[in-house]
């Protein structure tokens, strides 16, 4: 696995142009198949898919691009962000002139 829950990731590889999209990890949900959305089936395969923050692009071999959206991404497509920090403020201790 590439993320864990919580976890920023950039979306690296997508066929419905959702690369470079960043995204947080909200639920591990595995395996999803075949969903409806809009009344349409869409099938999504493989496993380990991620329920994230916002809806990507859905993709489908057989019919192209479709319209709608749904918020989940295969773990493999993501790569996550680590080890951000706010940048670190030096201060200057003041000392007596000499």
């Amino acid at each position: 696995m590439n993320c864990k829950q919580g976890d920023m990731a950039i979306v690296t590889r997508s066929a419905a142009n959702n690369e470079g999209r960043t995204v947080t990890c909200l639920e591990f949900v595995g395996e999803l198949g075949i969903m409806e959305i809009k009344g349409s089936n869409v099938w999504l395969p493989g496993t380990d898919y991620w329920r994230v923050d916002q809806d990507l692009n859905l993709y489908n071999t057989s019919q192209g691009m479709f319209k709608d959206f749904a918020p989940y991404v295969r773990d493999s497509c993501l790569m996550p962000i680590s080890g951000y920090k706010e940048p670190m403020v030096v201060k200057e201790e003041e000392s007596e002139p000499a």
